[in-house]
């Protein structure tokens, strides 16, 4: 998991392929920006679904709080029904 960087010590020394199980999952820094309300959980199609689901339910505690992004998030006030939603560029 490239986007999975965090704690060495989490991590093989030599850089190789690791699986990357909840013990290592809390440790990366995608884990730690959700949790800190610095972003909003955005996941590849590839990612696994146990993956998808922690940082899908940490953010939702973490939006609880308000904290980071979540402070000012209008996200419930907007309905994406289809590409007219949201315009030929994307705004």
């Amino acid at each position: 998991m490239v986007t999975a960087v965090g704690e060495e010590e989490h991590l093989p020394p030599d850089g190789d392929w690791a699986l990357v199980d909840r013990a290592v999952l809390d440790h990366t820094f995608n884990t730690l920006l959700v949790q800190d309300g610095v972003a909003y959980p955005t996941v590849y199609a590839s990612t696994p679904v146990a993956h998808r689901a922690y940082l899908r339910d940490l953010a939702a505690e973490t939006r609880k709080t308000g904290a980071g992004v979540w402070a000012d998030d209008t996200s419930a006030e907007f309905a994406l029904e289809d590409q007219a939603s949201i315009g030929r560029k994307g705004s």
